[in-house]
């Protein structure tokens, strides 16, 4: 009897030393010993030129920290009036998956859907598309490591819950859920007078209200997250929203970039109900051109800061099918009813006032 327990024993041990030892054997996290390095080496940045073939000229930089945010710059190499390079910046968290044997990093900021990318043996980033596959091009769309991090700390568009308490004023930006002091300056000051008179606190308590602004997020001494925010330009608040998509900051050039329309004051446009979809482009100089899904479009726009209008749109005279007809005109009366515009992330939003007229996306058609 004492045989048989001795040897059941014998079999626990040698079991649980070998489930032991299969679990020290484990992926040391998500990502795998690949992520673990990458992990290591942060902050670190990667730089490439990723623009399409044909398309305008656009360098993408993008540094990774260890906190699990990311900055991320556009920069659009003469594509704004007079040949000046346009810069978009964008923020977020990214994460890490282990696909395949093959390290994925997923960078969900502004941008809809998310950025999608592949760590390569050699360091370097692969820039996936929107269903993580490789892009299919005569470029290669990888990000090359850079010798040092560039930390970004230039100015950019941010969102976020504005909120003082008796520590000081709080801003948590909607993309990485971080809470930053709002640092001390004549904006700052100015935001908090217009708080004071949105804010209608109850019994003393103070509420959060979001707030779009452009800032400086800055870095503490180890690069590894996010604490201060110095308040250049304020925007404005929302007093009855929150966190949300549709009011985040640009990641695309409003100018000679391709809009497709996908919704016209609430209703979606299906593009298999049209020959082709409706698009807009706005030209450097003032121009407007397009099509309607059916016409050609053209006209004179008119645009200061986020004001735009488009008084007198005209179109050729090709006849169309009643439905399209009817798209066609409520088109037209939309852009003629434009009084300002909004970019949220790769998408355009055409509005009067609070209402939001039409909805277009960032179309790769010529």
């Amino acid at each position: 009897m004492r045989e048989v327990v001795a040897r059941a024993c014998s079999l626990l041990c040698l079991a649980a030393l070998a489930l032991f030892a299969g679990c020290a054997a484990s992926p040391p996290g998500p990502g795998g010993e690949a992520g673990r390095r990458l992990r290591d080496q942060l902050p670190q940045t990667w730089m490439a030129e990723v623009s399409c073939p044909g398309c305008t000229e656009r360098w993408m930089t993008v540094t990774l920290f260890g906190d699990g945010s990311y900055r991320l710059r556009d920069r659009y190499v003469g594509s704004s009036a007079g040949g000046v390079d346009e810069i978009f910046r964008d923020i977020g968290l990214w994460s890490m998956s282990q696909d395949d044997g093959q390290t994925h990093l997923l960078l969900r900021g502004a941008r809809r859907p998310p950025y999608q990318m592949r760590l390569r043996p050699d360091g370097s980033l692969q820039l996936l598309n929107d269903q993580g596959h490789e892009i299919r091009s005569i470029r290669e769309y990888v990000l090359v490591r850079q010798d040092k991090p560039d930390l970004q700390t230039a100015t950019m568009s941010l969102l976020g819950l504005y909120q003082p308490d008796d520590t000081g004023v709080w801003f948590k930006e909607c993309q990485t859920g971080q809470r930053w002091q709002v640092q001390d300056s004549p904006r700052a000051v100015e935001a908090a007078q217009r708080y004071t008179q949105l804010d209608g606190a109850d019994g003393g308590r103070r509420k959060p209200l979001l707030l779009s602004l452009s800032g400086r997020p800055s870095l503490p001494a180890d690069g590894a997250a996010l604490v201060r925010l110095d308040v250049d330009v304020l925007d404005r608040f929302w007093p009855d929203s929150v966190c949300r998509v549709d009011v985040l900051p640009p990641a695309q050039p409003l100018l000679e970039t391709n809009w497709m329309l996908t919704e016209l004051r609430g209703e979606p446009v299906k593009s298999g109900d049209i020959s082709e979809p409706p698009l807009l482009k706005l030209r450097a100089g003032g121009r407007l051109t397009g099509t309607t899904g059916c016409n050609r479009l053209q006209a004179a726009y008119f645009r200061e800061g986020s004001r735009l209008s488009v008084p007198r749109p005209l179109i050729t005279r090709m006849t169309c099918p009643a439905a399209l007809q009817r798209q066609q005109q409520d088109l037209l009366a939309v852009l003629r009813a434009t009084r300002e515009y909004r970019m949220t992330g790769h998408s355009l939003e055409l509005r009067d006032g609070d209402e939001v007229l039409a909805r277009l996306i960032v179309s790769e058609m010529p």
